[in-house]
């Protein structure tokens, strides 16, 4: 998106891309609403970490090259989303939007593979959908869509 940011609109999902990758319009949304004090707990923890075991943002910052803190600081310098993204075409590392999309697949997959571990992380972040899918489900389940099936932005007839 190249509009303004509006604090009053909800995070965009994890799927939207801006300059080809996926997951940064969401990332936008969270440290703008991180720096407004507005940005939901269970998102502050993970923001810009570089653990790429447990949060998106780590594998964005890890693919693209690019360091935490100086992305933030892009991030609240400009009014436009289009503004982080040729931000982030000059100082990221090159990829070819084949390369952008084949990421994003094995993000998608290395995310969706049912481990103990995510079972059991994700039946702890998310009981009432680990009960209302099942635990082994929730944990194999697209990380894409478990973010925006827990945002409301998809229904569980739609899996």
């Amino acid at each position: 998106m190249s509009e303004a940011f509006d604090p009053l609109i909800r995070l965009r999902s994890p799927r939207e891309r801006l300059g080809g990758y996926a997951i940064l319009p969401r990332l936008i949304d969270k440290v703008r609403l991180h720096h407004l004090g507005i940005l939901p707990d269970e998102y502050c923890q993970k923001l810009l970490s570089s653990d790429q075991s447990a949060a998106l943002d780590g594998c964005f910052l890890k693919f693209a090259g690019i360091d935490p803190e100086s992305l933030r600081k892009t991030i609240l310098s400009v009014s436009e989303d289009q503004e982080v993204a040729d931000w982030v075409e000059r100082n990221a590392l090159s990829h070819t939007q084949t390369e952008k999309e084949a990421w994003e697949t094995e993000l998608v997959r290395r995310f969706s593979d049912p481990t103990p571990e995510r079972i059991a992380i994700r039946s702890r972040l998310y009981p009432e959908l680990a009960e209302k899918l099942g635990a082994k489900t929730l944990g194999a389940l697209d990380p894409f869509k478990m973010i925006d099936l827990d945002e409301g932005r998809i229904s569980i007839g739609s899996l």
